[in-house]
């Protein structure tokens, strides 16, 4: 049996999120969760039962792959999805499979062998995996413009269905003479764990993180109660859902989110020249040669197609790991040279994997902002960070998976050494590694234990989990893994590392 999704549409979405979480919170009430082949697995009637209940909607998953192995090989949609495997488009409108080679686990790779195995990975709670269950939302494409009043903003406001991408409500946004912050990639969905673990992108200059710029969220729980989040309303939800982590604390509908006119004033070439003079001055006496360029655009939906090329979908490969570190303004006044080192020795390690550094500055103070110290659950490392330092490295999809995890190791030793360099700072949860041993702090910083009792209150039996968010370490995954048979022969499945090679999942009583 493989991973299932729900498949939500506009209509009904409530109504059938409320529905499979009550079936899940049923079956959640058991301490363990596990995969097809153990006893308190739920059997094909209940599954059925429950498809019917949400009128048909489940989605039985295949690995995306398939049709490259065994009884569903066929060659020219093979090649079809090794053209694109390490491209986004292909998995926007496939329900399971995700855009990362490392979370597929290499269960299913389009260049094994036609006879090799071919089946759903087996990475305990990721809802792509065999057994595992999620609320598909992609389809939840609303959007609508409104003027908002509350005691907190009056003003224009977008209404986001759960599935928009950046690039749909910045066309949008562009046609009102709007502007919303979003991410740098094109089709990140704003109103889920962008927003959760922050959100930058290239205004946050400007307005500040997407978590900064939240009216209300529309929500289910996991007992299915049907909630608006407000500063005013549930108000220690809308505190959390404001980066306080993704796959946490309930289930999405629509996100009302403030944007901003297009019409106020930015600063014009004269200005920019201006601006930049010092540096370019520093850089000139400094000797280093340099490329400066200004460009101007009507809009800022042609400023950001004019510097992300292939949109819709932008140039963003799927074949990569990254990672990274909030830098403080005080680490580059007081230890630029150890910070410099540590680039070098990142960037010229060599080998056939060569690691990238870049930074995106950041100036997301609460003074910049116009919001107080703990409006929000965004780490305060991001309030005193000069900008985000970003870490990669690209691999062959060809390649085999041991490479994929030797990059991982490789890139959480590399954060650790910038740790070392800033202690007490934190880093962005949405390109964090999941297997990062001081995830709370890092990721979460003095906001942890408010936002565990936000996780107790409304999804009191810790049913909601991912890697590294708040309370996944109630849960603990086992060492044991149920075998298949394929074929003739019985095939256990293989992974990346430890993590990866678990099924099982058993949790000890919450708080």
């Amino acid at each position: 049996m493989g991973g299932f999704r729900l498949e939500m549409t506009r209509r009904g979405a409530r109504g059938a999120i409320r529905s499979v979480l009550a079936s899940i919170w049923y079956c959640g009430h058991s301490s363990t969760m596990g995969l097809e082949c153990d006893d308190q697995f739920p059997g094909k009637a209940d599954w059925r039962s429950l498809n019917t209940s949400v009128g048909g909607r489940l989605i039985a998953g295949t690995p995306l792959a398939q049709s490259c192995h065994g009884e569903f090989f066929n060659q020219s949609a093979c090649d079809i999805i090794q053209d694109g495997y390490s491209q986004p488009p292909l998995y926007f409108q496939d329900p399971v499979n995700v855009m990362s080679p490392y979370w597929l686990n290499m269960s299913c790779s389009p260049f094994t062998p036609a006879d090799a195995p071919c089946i759903l990975g087996s990475i305990a709670a990721q809802a792509h995996r065999r057994g595992g269950l999620a609320l598909w939302t992609h389809n939840l494409k609303h959007i609508s413009f409104l003027n908002y009043s509350s005691p907190h903003y009056t003003g224009p406001a977008v209404k986001l269905g759960a599935g928009v991408q950046a690039v749909e409500v910045y066309q949008a946004a562009q046609t009102q003479g709007l502007r919303v912050t979003g991410g740098f990639c094109p089709t990140v969905g704003l109103a889920g764990g962008y927003i959760q673990g922050a959100g930058h992108g290239a205004l946050e200059g400007l307005y500040g993180l997407a978590a900064d710029n939240t009216l209300e969220f529309e929500v289910v729980t996991t007992e299915g109660q049907h909630l608006v989040a407000t500063p005013t309303n549930n108000s220690d939800q809308y505190w959390a859902l404001n980066g306080g982590g993704g796959s946490t604390f309930r289930g999405f509908t629509s996100e009302p989110f403030q944007p901003y006119y297009a019409t106020l004033p930015d600063a014009d070439e004269a200005a920019m020249a201006a601006a930049m003079a010092p540096f370019i001055q520093e850089l000139e006496t400094l000797g280093l040669s340099y490329t400066n360029t200004t460009s101007y655009n009507p809009t800022y939906y042609d400023h950001f197609a004019q510097y992300t090329p292939g949109l819709p979908f932008g140039s963003y490969a799927t074949n990569s790991v990254i990672g990274g570190r909030l830098i403080a303004r005080l680490t580059v006044q007081d230890r630029l040279g150890d910070l410099m080192s540590a680039f070098r020795n990142i960037t010229t390690a060599g080998g056939r994997h060569p690691f990238r550094v870049n930074g995106v500055a950041s100036n997301v103070t609460h003074g910049r902002v116009g919001n107080a110290a703990g409006a929000n659950a965004v780490h305060p490392a991001w309030r005193d960070a000069l900008y985000w330092l970003n870490m990669d490295v690209y691999f062959d999809e060809r390649g085999p998976a041991a490479v994929v995890g030797a990059l991982q190791a490789r890139m959480n030793a590399y954060q650790d050494v910038l740790k070392a360099l800033m202690p007490g700072g934190g880093a962005y949860m949405n390109k964090g590694t999941f297997d990062n041993p001081e995830w709370k702090a890092d990721y979460y910083g003095p906001n942890y234990e408010r936002l565990l009792g936000v996780k107790a209150r409304y999804d009191p039996g810790f049913l909601l989990y991912g890697p590294a968010s708040v309370g996944s370490d109630y849960w603990t995954v086992a060492a044991d893994v149920c075998r298949i048979t394929m074929g003739r022969s019985d095939y256990c499945l293989s992974s990346l590392e430890a993590y990866m090679n678990k099924g099982i999942m058993t949790m000890r009583r919450p708080p």
